[in-house]
């Protein structure tokens, strides 16, 4: 089904949903990728990336891996992450164009310190394709996931 026209985004999620990450120590600072659901079998899953350079990916339905998988990489991953959510204005979504429900959608979110901010892109929308790509291949790309997703 396309829609037409403009419409707003959903509202972001609740900051309870960042903030009480199981997999977060209470002031640990991280990036997550979440999402995947669709209305086919898409993959469903998870891809935390934490300041420290711990990496945790949560495969969740339609993945190669479920369960938890922790890994460690260069603390370096998470500030490049973090600029390139800032560059494809991951959190300044507020209009999703010529938007399909059946695709993929994800939620992008930081959390640092007291501070979460979060933001909703979907492979239905038209205007968010390039940027939504950008993100999920460097996630996935940080979190070395390729082979847990498919």
């Amino acid at each position: 089904m396309l829609l037409s026209g403009c419409s707003l985004v959903r509202a972001p999620p609740d900051r309870a949903l960042l903030e009480n990450a199981a997999l977060a120590s209470p002031g640990e600072s991280f990036l997550v990728l979440s999402g995947g659901a669709c209305l086919d079998e898409c993959p469903v899953y998870e891809i935390f990336v934490f300041e420290s350079g711990r990496i945790v990916f949560n495969g969740k339905a339609h993945t190669a891996q479920a369960g938890l998988v922790d890994r460690l990489t260069m603390p370096s991953a998470y500030f490049d992450l973090r600029k390139l959510l800032a560059v494809r204005r991951a959190y300044d979504r507020r209009f999703h164009l010529g938007c399909r429900s059946d695709r993929a959608a994800f939620t992008v979110g930081a959390v640092e310190g007291n501070r979460v901010r979060a933001g909703n892109l979907s492979y239905g929308c038209f205007n968010q394709v390039d940027d939504l790509d950008a993100i999920t291949a460097e996630f996935i790309r940080v979190a070395d996931a390729s082979r847990l997703i498919r």
